[in-house]
């Protein structure tokens, strides 16, 4: 009967770590799947609970970010997803272990330690960036979300498996004298997240909005696209032709974007491609735009060179008199793409509709970078980007998190991808599927003022309180072992 139950709860575990991750990113699941895997444990032959959670954690993880990472040409890259997944069992050997040897509550900490641990890493010396963090998973759990402005998406990790870790330990620990006491402490946590959520949630100032609109034009998927960059090496005229006549394309829609209200109007990444000596007209004629229509342009310049100088991917924030305010280098990725990488450093522009900045898809993966937006004061975060079917919206909502940690409203305009306009407590405005539209335009209205997070200030911190409590129950149950 133990057996049954056991492979039922490993089951459930299994289902839910799929859901709650990579292309399904189900809030509810989150908390529930580290529950399941750690009852699923406790009945089992060590042997087999360690090979058994190692399979369930590595083919879950596999399922859930099926043919999300981008085809790079590298031998056994997308077995990355199972070798990560592998990674993430050692938190719950570790903390079945634990419960093993004491039944103090300071042991519910080896979990929610170490699977932070496991996501820091990822976030910050993974060279891919920040993919499969578990705090992502709340992106529609807005209560909870909102928890990333104190303590990042990382942070998020631990709540999410700390809950699990307690919950598991207060079921099996019911006659506990301290019982009731910490069932109470428990709900009283839950409830203060509830209450600062909704204040925060219900606080936007929307009596001070902006106009925005996001567009494109090209899809990367179609002939069209790749004989625009084919003839770039093959046919320099024909290039010249298509390149400019797909400017003016992009012009003519920002201009009919000015006319129906917009203040900004921003464009995705590599919508518009240039060689290098029209990089200097084609500015010249976005910046003449935004002047005569007296509007803010967020423009992408996909700039073509030859060999041996590298092709570059530059963010421009235009103002409403046609002066560029800020110029900013993709620095993401550059590795695999073959661009020239940006200086990491973040820059702003007051206008006034706010104090804007802007980065480039595969930047907002690092949030150790873009933690710079919060120092500046950052009130809305541009992120022009282009993606595939499989990533989105996985990828958009990243960028969520980047406005969430450091109280910024966020505008993704992504070629083959999901556009999210959303305000800087997650609340999403306006969303555009790339693959169920024609036209290629997302409209919506923000605060023109973002606000301070806790994250701003505490964010470096988090992660040596987070190491600081391990610690901890690791003592523990080494003073318990020796009384034992």
């Amino acid at each position: 009967m133990k057996k049954n139950i056991s492979c039922i709860y490993l089951l459930l575990g299994f289902i839910a770590m799929v859901l709650s991750n990579g292309k399904y990113l189900y809030g509810i699941f989150a908390f529930m799947f580290p529950i399941f895997l750690l009852l699923a444990m406790e009945n089992m032959k060590t042997l087999k609970a360690v090979l058994l959670i190692f399979l369930a954690t590595s083919i879950a993880n596999s399922i859930s970010f099926y043919n999300m990472l981008p085809d790079i040409g590298m031998p056994l890259f997308n077995l990355i997803p199972a070798i990560a997944g592998g990674t993430l069992a050692t938190p719950f050997i570790a903390q079945h272990f634990a419960f093993k040897r004491s039944k103090a509550l300071s042991a519910t900490l080896i979990l929610p330690g170490l699977y932070t641990l496991i996501d820091y890493a990822n976030a910050n010396f993974n060279p891919f960036g920040s993919f499969g963090i578990l705090g992502y998973s709340q992106h529609n759990f807005l209560v909870v979300a909102q928890l990333a402005s104190v303590v990042g998406a990382v942070g998020l990790t631990f709540v999410i498996t700390w809950f699990g870790s307690v919950f598991y330990w207060i079921i099996k620990n019911r006659k506990h004298k301290l019982d009731n006491l910490y069932s109470v402490g428990f709900l009283t946590v839950i409830v203060i997240i509830i209450i600062f959520s909704s204040i925060r949630l219900y606080s936007v100032d929307r009596s001070d909005l902006y106009s925005v609109s996001g567009l494109h034009t090209l899809d990367r998927t179609v002939q069209e696209t790749a004989d625009l960059f084919s003839d770039f090496k093959n046919n320099p005229e024909s290039f010249k032709e298509k390149s400019e006549g797909n400017l003016e394309k992009v012009l003519e829609l920002t201009k009919q974007e000015a006319l129906n209200g917009a203040h900004v109007v921003a464009h995705s990444e590599a919508t518009i491609v240039v060689s290098y000596e029209q990089r200097k007209s084609t500015l010249e004629k976005i910046s003449k735009l935004a002047d005569e229509e007296d509007i803010t342009i967020v423009t992408t310049l996909y700039v073509l060179n030859n060999p041996p100088n590298k092709h570059e991917n530059v963010l421009y924030i235009i103002s409403d008199n046609g002066t560029i305010m800020m110029e900013h280098y993709k620095y993401g990725g550059n590795a695999f793409e073959g661009s020239v990488e940006g200086n990491k450093v973040l820059q702003a522009a007051d206008t006034k509709y706010g104090t804007l900045s802007g980065i480039i898809c595969w930047d907002k993966d690092f949030p150790q970078i873009v933690k710079q937006a919060g120092h500046l004061d950052v009130d809305s975060l541009f992120i022009p980007s282009a993606d595939w079917k499989e990533i989105s919206p996985y990828h958009a909502i990243v960028g969520t998190f980047r406005g969430l940690e450091n109280g910024s409203n966020v505008v993704t305009q992504t070629v083959n991808g999901t556009s999210m306009i959303v305000d800087y407590t997650g609340q999403v405005v306006s969303e555009m599927d790339h693959f169920t539209n024609t036209i290629w335009i997302n409209r919506g209205q923000l605060p023109i003022k973002g606000v301070n997070t806790v994250y701003t200030y505490i964010g470096d911190y988090v992660i040596w309180i987070v190491i600081s409590m391990l610690l901890y129950s690791f003592i523990k149950l080494f003073i318990n072992r020796n009384r034992t």
